[in-house]
């Protein structure tokens, strides 16, 4: 009995953990993403955990980010276009 309630405690404290690790990661996500589209920059999100659904979230906002990079779009123009609620919802360089 004594060793299922310990079991029990052990499987709860590393689930804790898991769950601290997630979202400190999706912090760093968020921050980063904040940052790249508010600054012009060309920098892609970098993460610190090694969980895979992390991971692969982080690979597709780069994917995205590296998209309009290329297509030459920087960041700020798009969140004004995309942003119904910015002061200026003029279209830059788009139709």
């Amino acid at each position: 009995m004594v060793y299922c309630l310990l079991c029990a405690a052990v499987i709860i404290i590393l689930l804790c953990v898991k769950i601290y690790l997630l979202k400190k990661s999706a912090r760093e996500i968020s921050d980063q993403f904040a940052d790249r589209l508010k600054n012009d920059t060309n920098n892609l999100i970098y993460i610190s955990s090694s969980d895979r659904d992390m991971r692969r979230l982080a690979e597709n906002i780069n994917d995205k980010l590296k998209d309009m990079i290329n297509r030459g779009i920087n960041a700020s123009a798009a969140m004004l276009i995309l942003n119904p609620n910015a002061r200026s919802t003029y279209k830059i360089g788009m139709r």
